[in-house]
């Protein structure tokens, strides 16, 4: 304890710190922990991860891990997700919204349905067209179909 007389001939051990613990970066924004990662006086090695299905930007690991002493200077490396893979999104207009959701379902989508004015059960029209993140929402425009 400080200000405690000690005898000259008695041993005293002193502990030295490693350094704070190491921060978990895993889940969190590239951006975000590299901010985090400069104000504690080290940097993040960024490291493509590209078969991830995290949104773009986040860090899917690291090395070393979360709780390791860290020093000033140090050089932590981050997987970083490029994001879900983009597919094809199947054309599905003119389908009843049954036919549509199942076909966008077993392809990987969620879907959701946009009724029209007057309702009905034909797909006029599907938002995104082309290529779309897997597991994304698939909208499905619909109204009546008219014979």
């Amino acid at each position: 304890m400080a200000g405690t007389s000690w005898p000259q001939t008695k041993r005293v051990g002193i502990t030295v710190s490693a350094g704070p613990p190491l921060p978990s970066f895993v889940g969190q924004q590239f951006q975000a922990a590299q901010g985090q990662a400069q104000s504690g006086g080290y940097q993040l090695q960024q490291v493509p991860d590209a078969h991830s299905n995290q949104p773009q930007g986040t860090i899917t690991s690291q090395s070393p891990t979360a709780g390791t002493p860290i020093t000033p200077g140090e050089v932590v490396v981050v997987h970083v997700s490029n994001g879900p893979p983009q597919v094809a999104v199947p054309d599905v207009q003119g389908l009843s919204v049954r036919a549509a959701t199942r076909v966008l379902e077993q392809a990987g989508f969620l879907v959701t349905v946009n009724s029209g004015f007057f309702g009905g059960d034909t797909v006029v029209s599907y938002s995104p067209t082309g290529q779309a993140p897997q597991g994304s929402t698939i909208t499905l425009n619909v109204n009546f179909s008219f014979p």
